[in-house]
């Protein structure tokens, strides 16, 4: 996301040199001199937008350049920006229906931009949506658009400091509650916000002209006079003629609640006039009522019935029952498709929670096959030492009595040691494939939580996609863990595996980390005031080798375990101050592979050494 704002930056670091010129003639000179890259094709963009908002009919002709520019250099937001420009040059005609169909396929394209900026993309045209919503007087829907625009920036990590956009739609929102303090300090905000944006100076005559209506409900009515006629002149030198419209109609307002109605009257007719010109419905709706509200207070009938039939009139041309119908039914069609398309996702994740059902129930079996394996091996390893035994006892029954008892403690003793080693790799074994385990029981129990809220939430697509998203993700962690697990069973299969010789291909960091923590967890089960400080740095460039993974398992665990014991010697000196730290170190040095194993106990005397 911030990668868009560094390039919005740089496209007009290139404008900056022109800033003696109007605003439209500083981009058309940075069209020329734009190398072909995505600066030029926002630099298109502006300019379409630009003509958007000064009536002209060029918003088509740079819109379709912008798309088809973005296609030939295969910038994806290209095609957009394209739709966003077209999506102001409606909305500032008040044509609601058409800009409802171009806001939802701007939504849909916006869905489908790369990870880096699609959150960012998502949430404006989440926006757009709302604001059309709005206008519609839908307010309850144009909410929830704004409530999923914040969703989307909060999950992206931006702040209001990274559009100023978002501090003007609070701003109007605390208007509309007559909250004007509130609605004062985030108006502000967002000009400060403008200011620093040197791609916000086409829209400055909106955010003086929302200052200038705080200070209105304040009744400050010189400060928004001043506030006002700043905008005026934003406007001027930027072609805006959309904006100009609107801060004439606001002044003309603000004279009508002082009574000034010479002003009123001569403000409001410079309003209509603008806007019957150039197709703005909505002013000419609004500065029609503040006039016929104007000549009903001078006692002027004939001139109030004039302004209210052209304000009905215009009423009519915006919101008429067919336009209404129609764009009711543009929201009946998209909410259809978002139920379609949540219905497919449903049966999606019943996919991937079966599969993983499948996959923790192929684990569990997979090692109780190996503990099977184990025991029958155990007993049958028992049942040959038992038939030697016999058979020695039969031999040596003429041994004398001290030397029968020699042996017998010496076979005792060396039962006592496999058992104990055959102890110590189980504990560790157990202790390493438990926690993958409980990973994923808890993260199955919580989907379970997670299915039963999805049937209880209401049939509204946005919470219910925030729920499979979080079940998504604890699917993620289900299959990491539960192959983490596997790969311990193989690195104890490998372990135990009589020595084959054979080379096989071999993932090295896997096989150094696994044992590492097979290692620890066996010393540990050994001396259970054991502790020590594990650390790795494995060189992802080494990829697969081949070797004889039973003979490098076997030199790695030896080497572990004399680094353990060295650190368990050291501790007992100083059983305070010291700290334990094992490092495991892998490099890929031009055709062969480093494996460095350090620690820090004393090390090895120099008569040993």
């Amino acid at each position: 996301m911030r990668k868009m704002f560094l390039i919005q930056v740089c496209c007009f670091a290139l404008l900056s040199r022109t800033a003696g010129q109007p605003y439209g003639d500083s981009l058309r000179f940075a069209l020329t001199q734009s190398k072909p890259d995505s600066s030029r094709a926002l630099t298109l963009f502006y300019l379409a937008v630009l003509h958007a908002y000064s009536a002209s009919d060029s918003t088509s002709y740079y819109a379709d350049s912008l798309s088809s520019y973005s296609n030939q250099i295969n910038f994806h937001l290209g095609n957009y920006l394209a739709g966003e420009s077209l999506f102001f040059e409606a909305n500032v005609k008040a044509k609601y229906t058409e800009t409802l169909k171009i806001a939802l396929a701007n939504l849909q394209i916006a869905e489908s931009l790369p990870d880096h900026y699609r959150l960012y993309i998502t949430a404006l045209a989440h926006a757009r949506l709302g604001l059309v919503k709005s206008e519609m007087d839908l307010s309850q829907e144009s909410q929830t658009e704004y409530d999923l625009c914040q969703s989307l920036l909060d999950k992206a990590g931006l702040s209001y400091r990274d559009c100023f956009g978002i501090y003007l739609s609070k701003a109007v929102k605390c208007l509309r509650r007559s909250v004007w303090d509130s609605a004062l300090f985030y108006a502000n905000k967002g000009y400060e916000q403008a200011l620093l944006a040197d791609f916000g100076r086409p829209w400055y005559g909106l955010n003086l002209a929302t200052i200038g209506n705080c200070y209105t409900g304040l009744r400050n009515f010189d400060s928004a006079l001043s506030y006002y006629r700043l905008g005026i002149s934003n406007c001027d030198a930027a072609s805006n003629v959309y904006i100009k419209a609107r801060i004439y109609w606001n002044m003309s307002a603000l004279f009508l609640q002082t009574h000034n109605i010479d002003s009123c009257t001569f403000y409001g007719r410079k309003s209509l006039e603008i806007s019957i010109y150039h197709g703005f419905g909505d002013y000419a709706a609004n500065c029609s009522r503040v006039l016929a509200n104007a000549f009903e207070i001078r006692h002027q009938p004939d001139s109030a019935l004039k302004y209210f039939k052209l304000m009905a009139a215009a009423k009519d041309t915006i919101f008429s029952q067919a336009k209404t119908q129609q764009f009711q039914y543009l929201i009946f069609q998209d909410e259809q498709k978002q139920r379609e398309i949540k219905a497919a996702k449903d049966q999606y994740q019943q996919k991937l929670r079966f599969y993983g059902l499948v996959i923790a129930l192929g684990v569990f079996l997979l090692l109780l096959g190996i503990l099977m394996r184990n025991n029958r091996q155990m007993q049958k390893a028992y049942n040959i030492i038992t038939r030697q035994k016999k058979e020695t006892d039969k031999q040596k029954n003429k041994i004398e009595k001290t030397l029968q008892e020699l042996q017998a403690t010496q076979n005792q003793l060396i039962h006592s040691e496999k058992m104990a080693s055959l102890g110590e790799l189980t504990a560790g074994v157990a202790h390493e494939i438990q926690n993958p385990l409980n990973f994923v029981i808890n993260f199955s129990e919580v989907n379970r939580e997670l299915v039963s809220e999805l049937k209880q939430v209401p049939n509204g697509p946005y919470l219910q996609t925030d729920i499979i998203t979080d079940m998504e993700q604890n699917i993620d962690k289900i299959l990491h863990h539960a192959k983490r697990a596997e790969g311990i069973i193989k690195g104890m299969l490998q372990l135990s595996r009589k020595r084959s010789g054979q080379r096989e291909p071999t993932d090295i960091n896997m096989l150094a980390e696994e044992l590492l923590r097979l290692s620890y967890q066996g010393y540990c089960s050994r001396d259970k005031f054991f502790q020590a400080k594990l650390q790795t740095d494995f060189d992802t460039r080494i990829g697969l080798v081949e070797i004889v993974p039973q003979d490098i398992s076997r030199t790695l665990v030896n080497l572990y375990t004399n680094a353990f014991y060295a650190l368990a010697e050291k501790r007992k000196e100083q059983p305070l101050s010291y700290e334990a730290i094992v490092m495991v170190r892998t490099r890929k040095v031009e055709d062969w592979i480093e494996i460095r194993i350090n620690d820090n106990g004393n090390g090895i005397s120099q008569e040993n050494l």
